[in-house]
């Protein structure tokens, strides 16, 4: 589920860790034809560790 938070006076809907993860999913399995950099893994990882997570709780 999203969160709310109120910034600078405005409110702005944070969305769930789960929720982008599953976003990236198409783009994930193409990316694993690429070489990719260190940053790019961790950024890989952790949606698949933010899905995980999810599923467990």
């Amino acid at each position: 589920m999203s969160k709310v938070i109120k910034k600078n006076g405005k409110f702005i809907l944070e969305p769930d860790a789960k929720n982008l993860a599953r976003a990236e999913h198409a783009a994930d399995k193409e990316r694993l034809n690429q070489k990719l950099s260190d940053e790019q893994l961790r950024a890989l990882l952790q949606r698949v560790l933010d899905r995980l997570a999810a599923l467990e709780g």
